[in-house]
């Protein structure tokens, strides 16, 4: 091999490489809903032999989402029957379920699985580098020192504040978490995504569950609402 065709070599290796390496996908996300109640269920999320990938349970939301791992291909819920039919899982996308829970008495636990479930939907996660204001939570006043009623991210760390001890966190603790190191947080509910701050913007787009966002700026508590100014990641 001679001097001259090491670079064009080179240059065709790398190109080769950028070719042929697989995108990068957003992380999907499988969402469960009830608009009648609360869910107690467990939930399995299979690939494409049906072997158990990831497992959860729910005891006790009205809305709970799980991260699909790579080759998570289908999911089957269980409450107190016998489980679901295993379901398709959105390839690209978040898949979203709404789920009803059946009253203990109105069926047989040993043929019926009890939960009775809506189509999949597809649910597309705002693009990476979009910007806006989201709604944070709720304070119980609006001081550094107010506690959170609700709060829908998760810190930096994953702790899910509004499943795990939003109570125990004050507006300020947020702040200081939130703003020095533009912390990446993890949404933990799916939040309008507006062009200005307040339930008046214009909606831009909805942030899934399992999105990322940067805090860019958080709003001062009006009335213990809180926004925040965030860039998708």
């Amino acid at each position: 091999m001679n001097k001259r065709t090491i670079p064009r070599f080179l240059l065709f290796f790398l190109y080769s490489c950028v070719a042929c390496a697989p995108c990068a996908r957003a992380q999907r996300v499988l969402e469960l809903s009830s608009k009648t109640g609360v869910m107690i269920l467990s939930v399995s999320i299979m690939n494409s032999s049906g072997v158990v990938v990831k497992s959860g349970e729910i005891k006790g939301r009205g809305y709970e989402w799980f991260e699909v791992p790579d080759g998570g291909e289908t999911f089957q819920l269980k409450g107190l029957g016998i489980p679901t039919q295993p379901t398709q899982l959105n390839k690209n996308d978040n898949t979203f379920v709404s789920v009803v829970m059946k009253p203990p008495t109105d069926y047989d636990f040993s043929k019926e699985s009890g939960i009775v479930m809506s189509a999949p939907t597809t649910e597309r996660r705002t693009v990476a580098g979009s910007t806006g204001f989201v709604y944070v939570g709720k304070l119980a006043g609006s001081s550094d020192v107010s506690q959170w009623i609700s709060i829908y991210l998760a810190d930096k760390n994953g702790h899910r504040m509004d499943l795990d001890g939003a109570p125990s966190l004050t507006y300020k603790a947020f702040k200081d978490m939130a703003l020095p190191s533009n912390a990446v947080l993890t949404v933990d509910f799916p939040l309008n995504l507006r062009d200005r701050t307040g339930g008046m913007g214009a909606v831009k787009g909805i942030v899934r569950a399992g999105q990322k966002v940067q805090i860019m700026s958080l709003e001062s508590p009006h009335n213990g609402i809180v926004y925040a100014n965030v860039s998708i990641r």
